[in-house]
C-alpha cells in the first residue's frame, strides 16, 4: 500500500477514504483457474485459511485540495 499512498502523498493529495473489498467466491482461493463458483465456503474464513484475511480490491479516493 506504501507503493500507491506514498506518491499521492508526496503530490499533495489528501485521502478521503479507502476500502478493502474481499472476495465473495471461494473459487478465488481452490486451486487451479475454472469460471465455475467455488464450492468450499471454508476457504472465504480466515481462520481457516489465512490468505483470506487479504483484500482482493483496494479502492482508493484522494482529493488535491485547491491552491
Amino acid at each position: 500500500m506504501a507503493d500507491i499512498l506514498n506518491p499521492l502523498a508526496q503530490a499533495g493529495f489528501s485521502l478521503t477514504r479507502l476500502i478493502e473489498s474481499p472476495t465473495s467466491d471461494p473459487q478465488f482461493w481452490e486451486d487451479g483457474f475454472t469460471y465455475l463458483p467455488g464450492t468450499d465456503s471454508d476457504l472465504l474464513d480466515w481462520r481457516e485459511n489465512p490468505h483470506a484475511a487479504l483484500p482482493v480490491w483496494l479502492t482508493v479516493a484522494a482529493r488535491k485540495p485547491d491552491s
